[in-house]
């Protein structure tokens, strides 16, 4: 589960590069609302209903994996490995982190 964070991280990381492509941020801004939306193409009854939104949602992971180029991935990886060792060695009262909301990044 820790990997799992680790790498969602990485990506929300790289997304807010702005070597990123602009395409990619938009088609996930445009998954978010979709899956986010009451409006489905199949209704959001149990079990049934969710297959929709979690196809999308899987094709925007293999989308994300593709599109975001490597190096600005590898970058983010790093520094979320990097905050996250920075963070074990710290004071665990603290949960804002500075750099979270720095604009020059």
């Amino acid at each position: 589960m820790d990997k799992l964070i680790a790498s969602i991280q990485a990506i929300i990381l790289a997304l807010k590069k702005k070597e990123t492509p602009v395409w990619l941020k938009l088609s996930v801004i445009a998954t978010a609302i979709y899956i986010i939306s009451p409006i489905d193409l199949i209704p959001d009854i149990p079990f049934i209903g969710y297959i929709d939104d979690l196809t999308l949602l899987s094709i925007m992971i293999g989308i994300l994996n593709k599109g975001i180029p490597e190096d600005i991935l590898e970058k983010a990886k790093e520094e979320v490995s990097r905050r996250r060792s920075r963070n074990q060695n710290s004071d665990p009262d603290q949960v804002i982190d500075y750099d979270d909301f720095r604009r020059d990044k």
